[in-house]
């Protein structure tokens, strides 16, 4: 009956996220694609909301309290940007160009076309030139091993042989949060910028060069799953289901590598630790072979850890299982390890049953590494993670960008005229900006009797506020702010990182409210801080008003 004694190294701790296809509901175990780099160990727990109560008498401690109900659990999640970049396909050959007639589009002969549809983006290079032709453009037909039509202005007429490669975007590791976060998600190509909420024509997540997250009134929920695994036998596993992202932070400087910090809260916190194991049976009670186990399942019988020396071991202590959570229910996956740790004698198992001392599993325990044996040990089990070796991207070409209020139009990453925000004559030179969203979600469902202490995975977003701030070293060129935003407070605000195509992010707000700035001393120089609120603007979509994208 010996538990490991060793203190749990918290930093070991491997995060897996999950989507949840009902809320609050387990969808099924973490597989090791799964797995989430964090920067920082997340602090998954549950506190309570209790009533003292107090009776008169001549007693004079007199006090007791009762628990009320369970409080969402609240955490925050922090990691690095990484956008995976482009994957380019198997360059095809051309054997010549010519544009239509209309002005609008051009028609691409090719011997091939394998892999090309409609919506794609195509990198064209060709030997002979025409002005602004070899490009990446937008596919917007295909005729089958015979030509592609690409929208385009360019004008002429090429009879040499050339390339036509197709681009995509891989979406980055942290799509599984950001969506959720947004809310709405949008897939574009680089070659053609699409206003509004709708994805460009023929765009899917298949062939995407931009993905764009933008607000939506729109609810979906997480499992977060967190393993801290010290050894073989010292784990300990925290599970956060019903999790809902709740706000976004960013400050952009050129001080490391782009971090993020999202905060969520999650219904129910389930918890799973190692267990000594006293006994096993097979899965229907009967006297178990140790040495062969049984295909059915198993029985196994906890003997600590107790709650105190006296009692007996309670398995809904080191286990769990939530028998509402998909068809047949889940339950904590575990696997079951020799005493001393060197033996791993069956894994890939999940907790199928809870009563008294007793865990039930329906997976296989047949033919152990080992026999089985009085004082195994019960381990928490999740995959091995899949190894990310994306890089994080640093922020050394960090630029800002403000302007004159624009609209949905002025907010492409292509620019040809300065009332477009991100054109080069609105960039800015600033030290800092940062950004923070606050999701605006209320859990109206808290004090509901539902027949449990837990409160359901049900959340309102009422009015979200996105709110930030700049700092400027001041030159004579930037003095105006101190006057200007008195009287024309109203302006676009974007900021641009990366310059490989494929790593590039872009914030941006087509209509924020600029406050006067104060103004401090940094080194020596001056410096002024101008605070910002995204506001409602001259658009009516939402998508319009604020994106967070990669391309």
């Amino acid at each position: 009956m010996a538990l490991p004694t060793a203190l749990q190294r918290s930093r070991s701790a491997v995060v897996y996220i999950k989507a949840e296809s009902t809320a609050g509901q387990i969808a099924a175990q973490p597989v090791a694609g799964d797995s989430f780099g964090l920067t920082s160990v997340p602090a998954i727990a549950q506190a309570g909301n209790y009533a003292d109560t107090s009776e008169i008498g001549s007693d004079l401690i007199s006090v007791d309290r009762v628990l009320n109900y369970m409080d969402y659990s609240t955490f925050d999640l922090e990691f690095y940007a990484k956008p995976k970049g482009q994957v380019s396909a198997t360059a095809l050959a051309t054997t010549s160009w010519t544009s239509n007639p209309n002005g609008t589009t051009a028609t691409v002969a090719m011997d091939s076309t394998t892999g090309l549809a409609a919506g794609d983006t195509v990198a064209i290079t060709l030997t002979t030139a025409v002005t602004g032709l070899n490009a990446d453009w937008k596919v917007t037909s295909v005729v089958a091993d015979t030509s592609i039509t690409i929208a385009t202005s360019a004008s002429g007429t090429v009879g040499d042989s050339g390339y036509v490669t197709k681009k995509t975007l891989t979406s980055p590791p942290e799509d599984v949060i950001l969506s959720k976060l947004f809310g709405g998600v949008k897939y574009d190509s680089v070659a053609s910028y699409t206003q509004g909420d709708d994805s460009g024509a023929d765009v899917t997540t298949d062939n995407k060069t931009v993905i764009s997250y933008y607000l939506k009134n729109a609810v979906s929920t997480l499992s977060v799953h967190s393993l801290q695994e010290t050894d073989t036998t010292n784990v300990q596993y925290y599970c956060g289901k019903g999790a809902l992202p709740t706000s976004w932070s960013v400050a952009m400087a050129k001080d490391g590598p782009l971090t993020m910090s999202v905060g969520f809260q999650a219904s129910k916190v389930l918890y799973a630790g190692t267990a000594n194991i006293a006994s096993y049976t097979d899965y229907d009670g009967s006297a178990m072979t140790l040495a062969s186990g049984d295909a059915a399942g198993a029985q196994i019988t906890i003997d600590s850890p107790k709650r105190y020396a006296s009692g007996t071991a309670v398995a809904a202590d080191a286990a769990w299982f939530e028998s509402g959570d998909g068809a047949t229910g889940h339950g904590a996956p575990f696997k079951i390890v020799s005493n001393d740790g060197t033996t791993v004698k069956k894994s890939g198992l999940e907790v199928s049953a809870i009563s008294g001392a007793v865990i039930t599993t329906d997976e296989t325990t047949a033919t152990p590494a080992a026999a089985y044996a009085a004082n195994d040990l019960l381990v928490p089990d999740l995959p091995t993670p899949s190894c990310d070796t994306t890089t994080t991207i640093d922020q050394r070409s960090v630029q800002a960008y403000i302007t004159d209020e624009v609209t949905g139009t002025g907010m492409s990453w292509s620019t040809s005229a300065n009332t477009e925000l991100f054109h080069a004559d609105n960039a800015l030179d600033v030290t800092s900006v940062s950004w923070d969203f606050d999701r605006g979600v209320s859990t109206p469902g808290l004090t509901e009797m539902t027949g449990e202490s837990f409160p359901p995975a049900s959340y309102v977003v009422n009015e979200p506020s996105i709110s930030g701030s700049i700092t400027i070293l001041l030159r004579p060129k930037d003095f105006h702010f101190m006057s200007s935003l008195r009287e024309e407070p109203r302006r676009s605000i974007g900021v641009r990182l990366g310059t490989v195509d494929g790593k590039i992010i872009e914030i941006g707000a087509a209509a924020v409210h600029m406050e006067v700035p104060s103004a401090a001393e940094a080194d020596g120089a001056t410096s002024i801080d101008i605070p910002f609120t995204v506001i409602r603007g001259q658009d009516c979509n939402d998508a319009d008003k604020f994106f967070f994208r990669y391309r």
